[in-house]
């Protein structure tokens, strides 16, 4: 049972589905994708950082798994093009000398099949990936692009045979005789399953077992741009600091704006000039195509992300509170005492949420590390790379830092 139907809900589907197991996909909204993950127009590129910092770690090994999981499914014809999105490449541009430095560092980094994968171009060559002229080297990304996010999920929910219900909102979660039931407001019984997955974003901390987790909301506003003669010639995803898609089905996405502790969902006129203002400060050329007084016609997507303190997302297994806290008790007086105690888990019961902007490349590989961990195999990351990504960091955390 999996409990949210956006793209960390599809994508875990759909890695259990390989594995042979029956799914019951239950989401509050009346379709797949009603909040963060219902933009039509989302870049799936990489976030340069030179540093070898756990979120960088993380960020480079999902981006390469990412390729591979959306080769596959256009491959496979479970997204077509330009229907579901494009791979047509993501130009990365590199402003200063700071920026220029990382990649440069990055490519040296990941070593011979990293450069198969990503390359460095001049400005000129840049220019003729663009389709308009750029006046600094760029990153070239030439496996990514842009997917439709609500398209996304509902081709992968098909595609894994789960079993939809929409409309139907979970409250509590209740766990009898090896199975977990999912109740409505008035007890209903929605739905039963040995293990449950929850992909539910910020409303995951309404579970009284994940009420702990210490969620934030990220606002972000996507503006979707009308069609021009300018934009036709843009033939990849342009990204600095921003994103500019090709124009498709007579829109381009422009995102995205970033808002912390802000939960509001409606389109604000605000954003979609302050996407243009990001737009016209690094490619001039267009404000002719897209002109500030276009902002208050514009459509787009607008939601709150669900992320973390450390802006890394939660995917692993649920905590047992009272004993995983009596286990790590010693941390409160010995903070960096190693101790050799299994973590106290609840059974079958796992979260994978908190990707922030980030989900359409880290849902795919957090997606198999669930699934790995459902099925006992072996993890697809190093141990340490899991620690920071469980649930029970917090908690580790807080003991530490002696915390009630």
């Amino acid at each position: 049972m999996i409990i949210g139907g956006g793209l960390a809900g599809v994508t875990t589907a759909y890695a259990l589905f390989r594995r042979g197991w029956q799914l019951t996909l239950l989401e509050r909204h009346s379709q797949l994708a009603g909040e963060a993950s219902a933009n039509r127009r989302a870049a799936l590129h990489l976030q340069l950082r030179a540093s070898p910092g756990a979120i960088n770690r993380f960020a480079m090994a999902c981006y390469f798994h990412a390729m591979r999981f959306y080769r596959h499914l256009f491959e496979r014809g479970i997204l077509c093009a330009p229907r579901h999105g494009a791979r047509c490449g993501v130009l990365q541009v590199l402003a200063g000398h700071k920026e220029q430095s990382e990649a440069l560092d990055l490519l040296s980094f990941l070593g011979t099949e990293g450069r198969r994968r990503l390359s460095y171009l001049d400005a000129r060559a840049a220019s003729h990936r663009a389709g308009l002229r750029v006046d600094s080297p760029a990153l070239w990304l030439g496996e990514a692009g842009w997917l439709d996010c609500s398209r996304l999920c509902r081709a992968l929910a098909a595609a894994a045979r789960a079993k939809l219900l929409l409309g139907t909102a979970v409250k509590r979660l209740v766990h009898r005789e090896g199975h977990w039931e999912a109740l409505a407001e008035d007890g209903q019984r929605l739905a039963c399953a040995q293990v449950v997955i929850l992909t539910s974003g910020t409303a995951t901390p309404a579970f009284a077992q994940c009420s702990w987790l210490p969620l934030k909301t990220l606002r972000g506003q996507t503006s979707y741009l009308p069609s021009s003669p300018h934009s036709l010639p843009i033939h990849c995803v342009l990204n600095h600091h921003g994103y500019l898609t090709p124009a498709e089905e007579g829109l381009a996405g422009l995102g995205s704006t970033y808002d912390l502790e802000d939960s509001g969902h409606g389109l604000r006129i605000h954003d979609h000039q302050r996407n243009l203002n990001r737009l016209h400060l690094q490619w001039p050329q267009l404000r002719e195509a897209w002109p500030d007084a276009l902002a208050p016609l514009l459509t787009g997507h607008a939601a709150g992300r669900c992320t973390t303190p450390d802006y890394l997302p939660v995917v692993g297994a649920v905590p047992e509170l009272p004993e995983f806290l009596k286990r790590y008790a010693p941390l409160r007086h010995h903070a960096r005492r190693p101790l050799a105690v299994a973590p106290a888990l609840l059974p079958g019961l796992f979260v994978n949420t908190a990707h922030g902007s980030r989900g359409l490349g880290t849902t795919p590989l957090s997606a198999e590390i669930i699934a790995a961990l459902i099925e006992g195999e072996p993890r697809p990351l190093p141990r340490e790379w899991l620690q920071a990504l469980a649930p029970g960091r917090f908690l580790i955390r807080g003991l530490s830092r002696g915390q009630h």
